[in-house]
């Protein structure tokens, strides 16, 4: 079939990404692009499909109704005007059209069931966000979610790309396009995995004094142990065996709000309906972990999409913190991840204002008592403590830049007032 999408007007200047589209989506997969305009890009994709050989759905969806975003109004940009100009090439048959907006086409797909997504709808901040968070559990595993425009002519779409997904693991290609493999983008080997059998899974970040997490370990129950992995990025490995404890190995060192959502994703692709994190200073009184799923699992009865993380009583300190907490994945899924511009600390100060943001409360736990000893991993390393201490300033100028002003004088409603 020859190709004929050069003769309708518009945007197309992905060819190779929409050819490797093809390629590697199976007979009987679907393809689904966001934002179709006229046809020009989909009747590329139409051609490739028919000449590939394979069966592969294609669906395009698209308001139609001249709105392009950003204030941008076209009013060519109707279903009639696509349907006329895909059918002039003679392929009518291999596409299939969503009239309406992209977040309410995304409830008619099961989760899973799409092989490929190209986004290139409304470019700012809000609507790219809302595309990742809505299509991204669509998205089979090992499946790709792409997007145009990702590059300095449309900024926002970088910072929305920044907030929702593990972004130093996009791929970003010679068309403007970013490309995010649907998996859990390993940063080293599983020693052992879980036996986890339950709605959780809990992550301890390791990388010194391995006595305070062989404490940090001991102080869970068996079956809470079964449910709980090490994140081990120390310089010499820990040993886990004989823990009941998980044990993934990091062979290379990466911040620490790519290694979260790295535990985001595992639980993800696992199924959970909560992601906890432990740090490796703290033990757990009497059985506070189980509490603490028990609560969430009230919490998410009363207002499942409503809370965002738990929090948890300090026995040392007296406050309610984050040093044993549990996220909703529900949460997650709609607001979006640890955005891993901030290198260590901070980032948890940039999720939960997003989190307040959109809403998801973030529930202070001070019946349920942990023991953290006091940020043990800095000052047990004079090198990482004076690393840590640089990034949090940088860190901290970063956050005010980006919500315009210090933490709890945010101003601005979309990250840098939409000009970063």
């Amino acid at each position: 079939m020859e190709h004929f999408y050069k003769s309708i007007e518009g945007w197309m200047g992905y060819e190779d990404t929409y050819r490797e589209a093809v390629r590697i989506t199976p007979d009987g997969g679907t393809i689904v692009e966001i934002g179709s305009f006229l046809g020009r890009s989909a009747a590329f994709m139409a051609v490739e499909i028919a000449n590939s050989g394979k069966t592969i759905r294609f669906v395009c969806v698209d308001p139609f109704d001249g709105h392009l975003g950003s204030g941008l109004f076209d009013g060519r940009c109707s279903l009639d005007t696509f349907h006329q100009n895909i059918a002039r090439g003679g392929a009518s048959h291999l596409v299939e059209t969503k009239k309406m907006y992209s977040v309410d086409a995304a409830t008619l797909f099961e989760d899973r069931s799409v092989d490929f997504v190209f986004i290139d709808g409304a470019h700012d901040y809000g609507n790219v966000r809302a595309d990742i968070c809505a299509w991204l559990p669509k998205v089979k595993p090992g499946g790709v979610l792409s997007g145009h425009d990702y590059g300095p002519g449309w900024p926002m779409v970088e910072v929305a790309v920044q907030d929702t997904l593990s972004w130093r693991n996009i791929q970003k290609r010679k068309d403007s396009v970013f490309w995010y493999e649907n998996v859990a983008h390993d940063f080293g080997h599983w020693v052992a995995k879980p036996e986890s059998n339950s709605d959780y899974l809990c992550h301890i970040p390791y990388v010194n004094r391995p006595d305070l997490l062989t404490a940090a370990i001991k102080s869970l129950t068996e079956a809470e142990r079964r449910n709980a992995y090490v994140i081990d990025q120390s310089e010499d490995g820990f040993d886990a065996s004989g823990l009941g404890v998980g044990h993934y190995r990091a062979t290379r060192k990466v911040k620490f709000s790519q290694m979260m959502n790295f535990a985001l994703d595992v639980c993800r692709f696992g199924d959970k309906n909560y992601s906890l994190f432990m740090h490796n200073d703290t033990e757990c009184t009497a059985t506070a972990l189980s509490a603490l799923v028990q609560r969430a699992r009230q919490e998410t009865l009363q207002r499942p999409n409503d809370w965002a993380v738990l929090f948890t009583k300090d026995a040392i300190s007296g406050g309610v913190y984050d040093y044993l907490s549990a996220f909703n994945m529900r949460a997650i899924r709609s607001v979006g991840r640890w955005d891993e511009s901030f290198p260590w600390y901070v980032s948890e100060i940039d999720l939960y204002h997003r989190f307040k943001m959109h809403k998801k409360a973030l529930v202070g736990c001070p019946d349920i008592v942990v023991r953290h000893r006091g940020s043990q991993t800095i000052q047990s390393d004079s090198r990482i403590h004076a690393e840590a201490t640089s990034e949090q300033k940088w860190a901290l100028s970063h956050y005010a830049h980006k919500w315009g002003g210090d933490v709890g004088s945010e101003q601005n409603k979309i990250p840098y007032n939409g000009k970063p």
